[in-house]
């Protein structure tokens, strides 16, 4: 079987390449004798993550529509795909048209990765079944009418296990992984805000990740809380982020919205726990009192109080760990294998 994941230009550094990736690189899906192609319409500004993946890349390198639509009718028809899996609505509304003037027998999916009361849905509603990455995500296509229980399948998005655990020293260590937007979806203004006004001050917060606005972000932190300026680290971009972290209490999102954040997945996974805004995408991964704590979004001294709640928290290891196996990697192969070859998204 061959199918072909179709996506708009990628950085190169998020969590859909992160997912992309290892489905791309899955021994599991090679060994069941499913070939998988990636179409990428427009460009991947970093390529370090296809590395090795050559011969089933397409990259156009190009924002013209007619050039991606054209090259992508070209290649479908070269391919004949049995499914075709869409990131995004254009691509969705090209493999529609592709099929419907072409006279081609494929299934499309949607895929989409983001918080869809953010986005624009037109055209997704075309695509013959839809691949939630939440329970949130599945919720928001059946609101929106774009599909029905029927043909939405909640297939998450997965991490590795890791058998090491970073340490907690209680030291009130916290940390942010991502990109440094400054409002926004990230909000790292009120990473900063809410740090601020904590009742203590023997904290420390790394932030690991860059960003066009990282140095805007850097310029609030001196002009409003300079005396803060030592309690902030500021360690750029990593390729490696997890192995330059060698204990941490707790790991912080001040999202404004998330589609799934990988992140919270990537640190319980270690064994930390996490402290995140009350926003769509994070329901279906942070358990309170097991994984971490929800805060309300905008509000201060919530956030210190789920903070506290951490802090004062002896973890179950084990119990946080597991408590996010419907996300792990072999689970989440089963429930993608099954899908393509029974219809049906479910573990082995």
């Amino acid at each position: 079987m061959k199918i072909a994941i179709i996506t708009p230009t990628l950085s190169g550094r998020g969590g859909e390449e992160t997912v992309i990736n290892r489905i791309l690189r899955s021994r599991k899906i090679k060994l069941k004798n499913i070939q998988v192609y990636l179409v990428i319409l427009g460009k991947s500004y970093h390529k370090e993550w296809l590395s090795g993946l050559n011969e089933r890349i397409k990259i156009t390198g190009t924002g013209n529509e007619l050039s991606n639509f054209l090259f992508l009718s070209r290649f479908i028809q070269k391919e004949r795909f049995g499914k075709v899996i869409c990131l995004s609505r254009k691509s969705i509304l090209y493999s529609y048209l592709i099929r419907k003037v072409l006279k081609l027998d494929y299934t499309i999916y949607s895929w989409i990765h983001f918080d869809l009361s953010k986005v624009k849905t037109t055209f997704v509603g075309l695509a013959d079944y839809h691949l939630a990455i939440s329970d949130e995500n599945c919720e928001q296509l059946k609101k929106k009418k774009i599909g029905t229980a029927n043909n939405i399948f909640t297939i998450y998005n997965p991490v590795e296990s890791h058998s090491l655990t970073i340490k907690r020293e209680h030291r009130n260590e916290f940390i942010y992984v991502g990109r440094t937007t400054f409002e926004g979806q990230k909000d790292i203004k009120e990473l900063i805000d809410n740090v601020a006004s904590l009742s203590f001050s023997n904290w420390r917060l790394k932030i690991i990740g860059g960003g066009r606005e990282k140095e805007k972000c850097q310029k609030y932190l001196l002009s409003h809380y300079p005396k803060l300026n030592n309690n902030i680290i500021w360690e750029g971009w990593k390729d490696n982020p997890w192995d330059n972290i060698d204990s941490a209490d707790v790991l912080i999102l001040t999202s404004s919205y998330e589609g799934l954040p990988m992140v919270l997945l990537e640190a319980i996974s270690r064994g930390i726990p996490c402290l995140s805004s009350a926003v769509s995408g994070v329901f279906s991964v942070i358990q309170p009192s097991i994984n971490g704590e929800l805060y309300k979004k905008g509000d201060k001294k919530d956030f210190e109080i789920q903070l506290q709640k951490i802090l004062n928290s002896k973890y179950n290891i084990n119990l946080l760990k597991n408590s996010i196996d419907k996300f792990y990697i072999d689970a989440y192969l089963n429930r993608f294998i099954n899908l393509l070859i029974d219809g049906e998204c479910y573990d082995q």
